[in-house]
């Protein structure tokens, strides 16, 4: 994820967070905030939810206010997805402070869905639309569940205002399927809540040994990422 400044020089700079709380974004930026201590400057943490990320990086790019924020990698896909409610030009109007890392991605399903192997899900996504959801329009989630319906069946995009609720959908099956971060579903994986059909890096994740990468499971070109 990448962090934004738009001005520095005041006692209260709003850490605005983009997406819902308890998803992946929201779970970074708290742990942020805890190092985030000075005499001047204290640090106020608000929810802008809505479009990806968008409405976020909107209210920070014309706010008159300091303003930081810590998001993913959708805020440079957005404006190619979304450019009708894009208001913000990355080269003019943010500055990238810092770069945290990256994390793969995994793709999950309801563990009483039946689907055991990511073969099962194409099977079925083959005969009737299959529901994945994501934490928005233009997020890697989005992405990598584009790249997996590229011939591999008939899917249905349900875009979230963040991971958490399309997490809480997929649990209580009204999705059937979602790519997440590992970090946000991990608990639910090793509670027997939800199964892991394949993750998104070049090798397996060392998390989730047991889980097949995306080319081992059979779908070529699925190398996502999320940046954090």
């Amino acid at each position: 994820m990448i962090l934004l400044w738009s001005q520095v020089y005041a006692q209260d700079i709003s850490v605005v967070i983009p997406y819902s709380a308890g998803g992946p974004t929201d779970q970074v930026t708290r742990t942020v905030l805890k190092h985030l201590t000075h005499d001047t400057w204290r640090f106020v943490p608000e929810y802008r939810l809505g479009a990806g990320g968008v409405t976020a990086a909107n209210w920070v790019a014309a706010s008159s206010s300091p303003a930081l924020m810590i998001t993913s990698n959708a805020l440079t896909i957005s404006p190619v997805l979304t450019a009708d409610i894009v208001k913000y030009d990355l080269s003019r109007d943010l500055v990238m402070v810092e770069y945290l890392g990256t994390e793969p991605l995994i793709l999950t399903v309801a563990a009483n869905s039946g689907i055991q192997h990511l073969r099962d899900w194409r099977m079925i996504a083959r005969q009737k639309p299959m529901a994945y959801g994501s934490a928005g329009v233009g997020t890697s989630g989005h992405i990598a569940s584009a790249i997996l319906a590229n011939g591999n069946g008939s899917h249905i995009h349900v875009p979230y205002k963040g991971g958490a609720p399309a997490i809480n959908d997929l649990l209580g099956s009204q999705v059937d399927a979602s790519f997440q971060n590992i970090n946000a579903v991990l608990q639910h994986i090793n509670a027997g809540k939800l199964r892991a059909l394949a993750v998104t890096s070049a090798k397996r994740s060392s998390v989730l040994p047991q889980v097949p990468t995306m080319k081992e499971a059979g779908v070529n070109g699925a190398e996502v990422a999320s940046w954090q």
